[in-house]
């Protein structure tokens, strides 16, 4: 997904980073993106894609990730993602149809609100896992 990184106290002055979302079933809460900008290493930050969602429509989020919608000077809808860590503060932004086209198509994965219908059978096996393995008399 094209991004853009805003330099701290200059909005107007920014550059392209390559970014990656990537939504897994086997952990349907969440949405992990991958950053790199330049010749820099991948950062990896998770979050959860209710989080994402929310944040096409207003702000969201606290602490480390927080989100906000806002139309850039062009005129273009875009979302704004702040990431704090100990490092410092990221301010990027992608245009709000690609992540809009993002969260729809995770939604058609894992429809939101099921999320826990795609967790129960990795926790059944290993509720039983556990089971087994606490069973006095089933190990020698």
């Amino acid at each position: 997904m094209p991004m853009l990184i805003h330099h701290a106290g200059r909005e107007a002055l920014m550059h392209p980073m390559r970014t990656r979302f990537i939504y897994r079933t086997y952990d349907p809460y969440a949405v992990e993106a991958r950053f790199r900008a330049e010749e820099s290493d991948e950062t990896v930050w998770t979050f959860a894609r209710e989080l994402l969602r929310d944040g096409l429509e207003r702000s969201a989020g606290q602490g480390d990730v927080s989100l906000r919608p806002d139309t850039a000077a062009s005129g273009e809808k875009r979302l704004f993602i702040r990431l704090t860590s100990p490092e410092g503060t990221a301010l990027l932004s992608a245009a709000d149809i690609d992540v809009r086209l993002f969260v729809e198509a995770t939604g058609t994965l894992v429809e939101y609100g099921a999320e826990h219908t795609h967790l129960a059978p990795a926790l059944n096996a290993l509720e039983t896992a556990i089971g087994e393995l606490t069973r006095p008399g089933t190990r020698e």
